[in-house]
């Protein structure tokens, strides 16, 4: 018996309740028991004097001692009745029986008798009963009454105390159970006792607290499982927050880093044109044995590696200059295969699968082939032991559900080019900084600019790039260009016939701010015969312009200068001289194209820095057109 248990208080207090009353009980049944002594002792008295004084009385008078000690005897046989005397004018005539004094309830009877008329005194007759005898008599009623009410108490009590066991106590204990081990895993768990069903129309206490719990439990779990529901999906959305945050800095980082990287290719390009053309010039003036033409060689072997490596940086930078046209994938990787495989070493096994059928995209067919040979060469680094290396392209239908899980990516139909290894793969560290300028796993030989220059590409020909890399499990590149419709055949085998005569005599106006640049162009123009004037800002050119008037054939500007640009100098200029043409030049391309890349049709455009045949070249292409230049279009700038 659990002494903090509720039965066992219930015991207890039943208990005491139950004593209490009994004893309240017993007490008023002694009272009354003794009331009722009381009165039966007055009434013994009555009795005697009805029944017991005439017989004494009689017998006394006739002096008959016998008969009257006989009556006297008789009346000790009364309860408690213990003495009996009679007396006249305190002698004592006759005395039966003795008591204690103090302990006497006595009863005096006057003892007369009528003789002649005359009442003579015989005596009194005193009776006592004793007051002890009534009491013990009282007080064994009361300890036997209180013996059995005792009795009965407990015996109540523990009847109660079981009784609420069976029907209480266990059922509070098994709830208690429950309710302990209930938990996330527990909540399918229904509630049962095992006790006799009540009607559902009238349920128990129990009934109630069971049905409570069960409720509870029902709603414990709906909650629950909103609540994992929506712990789940807050964990999606922090995690989709946290990859955006990633995204976002990262391409913050990008696009500061690409626009330092424009800037710095763009004065590396306007330094690279008076080494190129100025050595290209010395070359040409040397003859084949002379000497000096091996340190001559080395400077432009130089230049040509610096020019390639500020390519690289425009391509990163996304503002090299695109000439977009609808190309097939497929056949764009089976014509770039052979310099491929020319470019991989021979331990490496190149796989190439490519889909027949395929969607054209828009793309700049030289910025593609970059990104196949970096990816290629970035994979063969990554198998010094050999492997295999693939490529593939098909078509792919990225759905919505695609969609949520790559914000980059809107739904539609892509052309996908797959480029995967058997190399090293990538660990944690790696893949979260791949895309990243500069950073290398290279050592010093390395410039950190491959795959962001991929990223770079990709991310301007509106694609996305994805990828996927286990350390010793290899790499896999997947990148996803929007599907444009068909492949433009004539576009694609039009081919243009550079001018065999590099040599004019046409009047050419050179606008460049940039001094360098200016004198180096001004003398490979002159070295093929042109007549050549300069100004070095636009309203020194529209002086010039206004001096000669209509002998001026071509305008050669930068598109970038102080004050008036090459676009508000040519629209000016065109204005005043409607047959005037003319060729746009800049380091960088961000001033002469769209927010795409795009290189509107119409324009002509040299990129810095330029060979000199590719400046004869293209400055005799322009000047043999029939075309009249139109001016660039600056939408979406």
């Amino acid at each position: 018996m659990a002494k903090n248990s509720i039965a066992f208080r219930l015991f207890i207090v039943v208990l005491i309740v139950s004593l209490i009353a009994a004893l309240l009980i017993t007490a008023v049944r002694a009272w009354l028991d003794y009331r009722k002594a009381m009165s039966d002792i007055e009434n013994t008295f009555k009795e005697i004097k009805i029944t017991q004084l005439p017989v004494i009385r009689e017998n006394l008078w006739v002096m008959d001692e016998k008969t009257v000690r006989t009556a006297m005897q008789g009346l000790l046989n009364i309860s408690h009745l213990r003495h009996v005397l009679i007396e006249d004018k305190g002698r004592v005539i006759m005395e039966i029986g003795s008591i204690e004094a103090g302990d006497a309830m006595r009863g005096e009877f006057p003892l007369t008798y009528t003789y002649g008329g005359k009442t003579i005194r015989l005596g009194i007759l005193k009776v006592d009963i004793s007051r002890n005898g009534v009491f013990e008599e009282l007080w064994g009623h009361v300890k036997v009454g209180l013996f059995y009410t005792v009795m009965m108490v407990f015996l109540v009590t523990f009847s109660i105390y079981f009784l609420f066991q069976f029907m209480f106590t266990r059922h509070l204990s098994d709830i208690a159970a429950y309710v302990k081990q209930i938990g996330i895993d527990g909540l399918e768990k229904e509630l049962l006792l095992e006790k006799k069903k009540t009607s559902p129309q009238n349920p128990d206490e129990i009934d109630r607290i069971v049905s409570a719990i069960n409720s509870m439990r029902l709603g414990l779990k709906t909650t629950f499982d909103e609540l994992q529901d929506e712990i789940q999906t807050r964990k999606q959305v922090e995690e989709e927050k946290a990859r955006m945050e990633e995204q976002y800095l990262q391409a913050q980082k990008v696009e500061a880093v690409g626009r330092l990287a424009g800037g710095v290719a763009h004065d590396l390009n306007n330094l690279l044109i008076p080494i190129l053309g100025y050595g290209e010039m010395l070359r040409d003036n040397l003859a084949p044995d002379d000497a000096r033409l091996k340190f001559i060689d080395g400077i432009m072997d130089a230049g040509f590696r610096a020019r390639d490596l500020v390519s690289r940086l425009l391509a990163f930078g996304r503002k090299q200059t695109l000439e977009y046209r609808t190309i097939d994938l497929s056949k764009a990787v089976e014509g770039f295969e052979k310099l491929l495989r020319r470019t991989i070493r021979e331990d490496i096994e190149i796989k190439v699968l490519l889909s027949p059928d395929i969607h054209g995209v828009m793309a700049d067919l030289g910025q593609i082939e970059q990104v196949i040979m970096n990816l290629a060469v970035n994979a063969a680094e990554a198998m010094p032991g050999g492997g295999t290396l693939t490529i593939e392209t098909t078509l792919a239908d990225l759905d919505e559900e695609y969609a949520a899980t790559h914000p980059e990516v809107e739904p539609g139909e892509y052309v996908m080019l797959v480029v995967s290894d058997t190399g090293c793969g990538m660990d944690d560290e790696v893949r979260k900084h791949i895309f990243e300028p500069f950073f290398t796993t290279k050592g010093e030989g390395g410039t950190g600019l491959g795959l962001a220059t991929v990223h770079g590409i990709v991310r301007q020909h509106g694609g996305s790039i994805w990828f996927y890399s286990e350390p010793f499990k290899g790499t896999t590149f997947k990148i996803y260009l929007p599907v444009t419709g068909k492949v433009d055949a004539g576009v694609a085998t039009v081919e243009k016939t550079a001018p065999t005569d590099l040599h004019g005599w046409e009047t050419i106006l050179l606008v460049e701010d940039n001094e360098h640049v200016r004198e180096v162009s001004r003398a490979i123009l002159e070295q093929f015969g042109y007549r050549v004037l300069s100004a070095e800002s636009g309203s020194e050119a529209l002086r010039v312009l206004e001096d000669h008037e209509s002998s001026v054939h071509l305008l050669l500007t930068d598109v970038v200068m102080p004050g008036m640009n090459g676009r508000d100098l040519f629209t000016q200029a065109s204005a005043l001289y409607p047959g005037l043409k003319v060729l746009y030049m800049s380091g960088y391309t961000e001033d002469v194209i769209t927010h795409r890349g795009v290189v509107d049709e119409g324009i002509q455009f040299i990129q810095k820095p330029f060979a000199v045949q590719a400046l004869g070249a293209k400055v005799r292409e322009v000047l043999e057109g029939d075309k009249t230049e139109a001016p660039l279009n600056y939408s979406g700038l």
